[in-house]
């Protein structure tokens, strides 16, 4: 089955109860630097969304790292057969 809008909606509902719980504790608290810290969990929230990519690519590259050379050598030689057979036309 597929959840993805389950989980994508519960967790809007969570990031919004959270949202409010900690600018209510920042009005308590009184801190600027509190507000600060309040006004920027979107902001880490976005930075992790945009550099996650990031990570899976570098991942992606350590494990293509520690394969044998020849199966990359393989790989490369049939990713070029491919790419010319599409670009002969």
């Amino acid at each position: 089955m597929f959840y993805a809008s389950i989980k994508a909606s519960f967790a809007l509902v969570a990031y919004i109860v959270y949202g409010l719980f900690f600018l209510l504790a920042a009005l308590i608290i009184g801190s600027p630097y509190f507000y600060l810290a309040v006004v920027a969990i979107p902001l880490f929230g976005l930075f992790s969304l945009y550099y996650w990519e990031f990570k899976q690519d570098g991942q992606q590259q350590a494990t293509i790292a520690k394969l044998d050379p020849s199966i990359i050598t393989q790989l490369l030689q049939e990713r070029t057969d491919i790419l010319n057979r599409f670009t002969e036309k």
